[in-house]
């Protein structure tokens, strides 16, 4: 991403941040708890994912847009 411009960085990064935020709400499986994953339902393991897809996220927007 070094060749990037800096404008350009912030506009993959709002796209990423859009991305996931419209991901982060799983309306396709609104009023379900089935299935069952290591017997959990469904919406908490996808909410586990995508906690870990926005730590790693902002690891990446920490480490090449936020710099001091």
């Amino acid at each position: 991403m070094a060749e990037l411009s800096e404008k350009r960085k912030r506009i993959v990064f709002a796209a990423g941040f859009l991305i996931l935020l419209i991901l982060s709400v799983d309306f396709w499986n609104w009023n379900s708890s089935k299935p069952l994953i290591m017997g959990m339902p469904f919406w908490v393991v996808w909410d586990i994912v995508i906690v870990l897809l926005i730590g790693v996220y902002y690891i990446l927007f920490c480490r090449y847009l936020w710099r001091d």
